[in-house]
């Protein structure tokens, strides 16, 4: 917008820079081959990257069937050719072939443009029931499918020599990877009654979060993102992983399996290996009509880039679980927690935040117009970043507590003092913090106010060591835009974030001092602060169940851009300078971690009744103290610039402040 009138709200405009939260629904589109026989259903895939999934768009994989046994829902499976689906073996085991129906040709896992009894089921041989290796089985239909059905298609399968199988992981680690499936939305919930899809990236099977869960890699691997939040669940077993190739075909590489848990941080979804079995599907199909088998129709694998793929008929792809996790706080503390528990869903881009959940989040305003974001630290003190105040007089600045609107609280106060740390350097953003001081305190007895606990770490940690430690889940808040160049949301935003190693290739280059910065995103984009989230706490949970304020919202390139993470200024290294300015009084807490990682594996399947009744993780799981499989029934997803609202991409680096007018304009400094 421009602005020809008042200049004193010009100058305003033009000195704020702006700030945190990455709340980005970026989407890509895959544009399959029409004229293939395989892997190419009537709609084109759009995946947006949000943590727990979201509703497939009809027509879209048309191989995807649901089996279901006297209208109760047993898992998913795929059309390899009109008269074969192929599913996971602990899905079917024990069951007689004419009690099993397949809907195809519908996103509903309970009716389809067709449907068919299965003729004869087909176990792997070497199938094992405890640790399910070999866990893939194939059933023929007693009348094969209508394929001229626009809503049913097959999916490729993959032709890879034996000798690399034998030697190399295929598809190699870090190749991006799609699953689908009517699996829980959340671990023990309820089935959704239309197909949902996630993004997932292949793990290696030397990666610690891989190896200790896998039996044999030649026919198991791993699948899922950095910090959890991406995975399959209870429902979705026998359902398809698969890669979208060079020759725009989508190929199967995996059936859905098994896992601990749903979407934790360091437990990825366990998958068959396809690629190991095709010989095998072959010589018990008699060749059936399957696509992408033989010597001569070799596929290779290319990752297509996300953000270069358009279409003209497109259909979502997102995740399959909306999972959610709860942070249940110390009451008695005297910081670190708000009247209200935090629960927040992994979905990728953020969402709106619960009313007294995060007490000491506050919104710093300039004549109606807003400028950053900012964190009580104690009743007259605010902090925030140096960017989003720098040059400003102190009681031009209003800030607002006790609401998630960034334009009302219910407490408001003028600052009277501002501190902007004395070694700040606007070109690097190195000691990018501020203090406010409050003309009046602010009455803490109002249960949407609360403070925030700051970090107590020893000094000589500081200096050789990174505090929090690398791969820290920490959550991000702030009225920062929902997009890159979109507008701000009213409501204040969430989002769950890693910390990033300063070794990592993706941060070092954009660090100055990993001292006083640090790194936080996920691997391959998709969760970020964003223009409007400046100063603005990174936030994490310790082990006597209070929040601690680990960074403020700095800078970055971009916004969830993947390979790009935030960053932030690394509070723990300033709370001497912080308690020295303030006078102390300022509560601090010694660095503790909550990790609660579940014992037990579950099979992804799980049983429910058809439109009634709804059973969560298998009533009847096999093995619950090792894995269980993900079924329902009886086994089982350069330069940088602080983030204001005139960022340009990956060329420089732009705070994350914003400067709003209240209801009507935004300016992007």
């Amino acid at each position: 917008m421009k602005i020809t009138q008042n200049g004193n709200l010009l100058k305003i405009l033009l000195v704020i820079l702006f700030n945190l939260i990455r709340i980005t629904y970026q989407t890509t589109t895959y544009s399959c081959n029409a004229t293939a026989s395989c892997g190419c259903s009537t709609n084109s895939a759009t995946l947006s990257r949000i943590v727990g999934g979201e509703a497939a768009t009809p027509a879209t994989w048309g191989w995807a069937v649901s089996l279901n046994i006297a209208n109760t829902y047993l898992c998913g499976g795929s059309i390899i050719s009109p008269a074969w689906v192929i599913t996971a073996a602990h899905c079917v085991i024990g069951q007689t072939a004419s009690s099993i129906t397949i809907y195809a040709g519908s996103n509903s896992r309970w009716t389809g443009t067709q449907s068919r009894i299965v003729s004869k089921i087909i176990v792997h041989p070497s199938y094992d029931s405890d640790t399910y290796v070999n866990d893939i089985a194939l059933l023929q239909l007693q009348t094969p499918l209508n394929m001229t059905d626009r809503y049913v298609s097959q999916i490729c399968l993959p032709s890879v020599d034996s000798s690399i199988l034998s030697t190399t992981e295929w598809p190699a680690a870090n190749t991006t990877v799609v699953a689908v499936g009517w699996g829980t939305l959340s671990e023990g919930g309820s089935l959704p009654t239309n197909l949902q899809q996630v993004t997932l990236q292949t793990i290696s099977r030397q990666d610690s979060t891989c190896s200790p869960l896998i039996t044999d890699w030649h026919v198991q691997l791993c699948a899922g993102v950095s910090g959890g939040g991406k995975d399959t669940c209870q429902g979705d077993s026998g359902g398809p992983l698969m890669m979208f190739s060079s020759s725009n075909q989508w190929v199967l590489i995996g059936l859905t399996s098994n896992g601990i848990g749903c979407a934790e941080a360091g437990y990825p979804g366990i998958y068959t290996r396809v690629a190991t079995f095709v010989s095998w599907i072959d010589t018990n199909t008699n060749g059936g009509g399957l696509s992408g088998i033989g010597s001569n129709s070799t596929i290779v694998i290319t990752p297509t880039s996300l953000n270069n793929v358009t279409s003209s008929n497109q259909a979502t792809i997102p995740l399959i679980i909306y999972q959610t996790t709860t942070y249940s706080c110390n009451a008695t503390a005297s910081c670190g927690c708000s009247t209200n528990s935090a629960t927040l869903s992994r979905i990728v881009g953020g969402e709106a935040a619960t009313p007294a959940t995060w007490g000491w989040a506050v919104s710093l305003n300039i004549a109606n117009t807003y400028l950053c974001g900012g964190s009580i630290i104690s009743a007259g003190w605010v902090i925030t970043a140096a960017h989003c105040i720098n040059g400003q007089t102190a009681s031009s600045i209003t800030i607002y507590a006790g609401s998630n609107s960034r334009w009302t609280g219910t407490q408001s106060r003028v600052v009277s003092k501002i501190i902007v740390h004395p070694s700040y350097n606007s070109d690097t953003y190195v000691d990018d913090v501020a203090l406010l001081q409050l003309k009046t305190p602010l009455d803490m007895t109002d249960r949407y106010v609360s403070q925030i606990c700051l970090p107590s770490v020893d000094s000589t940690t500081l200096s050789t060591t990174e505090w929090p430690a690398a791969n820290t889940t920490v959550v991000a808040v702030g009225w920062g835009t929902l997009s890159e160049g979109g507008s701000l949301p009213t409501n204040l935003q969430q989002v769950t974030l890693q910390t990033i190693s300063r070794q990592d290739s993706t941060c070092s280059p954009l660090i100055n001092d990993w001292h006083v910065q640090l790194c936080a995103g996920i691997f391959g984009g998709g969760k970020d602060t964003c223009q409007g989230d400046s100063g603005g706490p990174l936030m994490m949970f310790n082990s006597n169940k209070q929040w601690v304020l680990v960074g403020l919202t700095s800078n970055g390139i971009g916004c969830a851009e993947a390979g790009y993470p935030g960053i932030y200024t690394r509070v723990a290294t300033f709370v001497s300078w912080i308690n020295t300015n303030t006078n102390s009084g300022i509560s601090t807490t010694t660095r503790s971690t909550t990790t609660t990682k579940p014992t037990t594996t579950t099979t992804r399947f799980t049983t429910t009744t058809k439109p009634t009744t709804t059973t969560a993780r298998s009533t009847t799981t096999t093995k619950p103290t090792t894995t269980t499989s993900r079924s329902t029934t009886t086994t089982k997803p350069t330069t940088t610039t602080t983030r204001p609202t005139t960022t340009k991409k990956p060329t420089s680096t732009t705070s994350r402040s914003t400067t709003t007018i209240k209801s009507t304009t935004t300016t992007r400094h």
